[in-house]
């Protein structure tokens, strides 16, 4: 195929509104997927029955004081945010900790979802190795998790996320995930490909 043939079918394609979205999606979206630094942040190891498991460690984690699998007591406790287990870190003095390895100093997004049991208060705080703890409270719901997020800057090497539990009732957390953010030049790519389009397009049409 030659390069005329080339531009032609460029043209082809993003006269096509529908297809010309999928192209800027993916141009946007292209290199920002990215591992999370946190293991078994669903706690969906080990695996257990339904039940309430107190004093079962989650794999990869320190501390924590119940771990819940299924849907236990329904209407009073919640369903698993995501998967089929999640923890309970109680209420002051527990929490619950995993230390992980960041490979590249930079800005990382911390995103998790919390609950108690429903129309139960609790609070609690998150910290992270160089960052300094924030605080979150809420009300339980039986049928909807709060969804938290914090933007962090992490040094390479050796860092630490805990969560601290408050007074209140016990502090539920689930599908913990922490991922690196982004450079500013994976957004540019992504315009500079979003101009392409636009220049094929107007080619098109004159």
């Amino acid at each position: 195929m030659n390069s005329t043939e080339m531009v032609k079918n460029m043209n082809n394609i993003c006269t096509n509104r529908a297809l010309s979205l999928v192209c800027i999606v993916v141009a946007l979206s292209s290199g920002t997927a990215s591992a999370s630094l946190i293991q078994n942040g669903s706690f969906e190891s080990p695996q257990t029955s339904d039940g309430i498991y107190p004093g079962l460690t989650p794999d990869h984690w320190i501390g924590g004081a119940y771990l819940f699998s299924g849907n236990t007591w329904p209407g009073f406790w919640p369903a698993p945010q995501n998967g089929n287990q999640y923890e309970d870190f109680g209420y002051t003095p527990y929490l619950l900790s995993q230390s992980f390895n960041v490979s590249a100093p930079g800005q990382y997004l911390l995103t998790w979802y919390d609950n108690a049991a429903a129309g139960y208060f609790h609070q609690y705080s998150v910290s992270v190795t160089g960052n300094s703890p924030v605080s979150f409270s809420g009300t339980g719901s039986a049928a909807t998790w709060a969804s938290r997020s914090l933007f962090l800057t992490l040094a390479a090497g050796s860092n630490t996320l805990t969560f601290v539990a408050g007074v209140g009732s016990d502090s539920l957390v689930d599908n913990v995930s922490l991922v690196a953010v982004p450079e500013p030049s994976t957004y540019l790519a992504g315009i500079g490909a979003l101009g392409m389009l636009s220049l094929f397009g107007l080619r098109n049409r004159e």
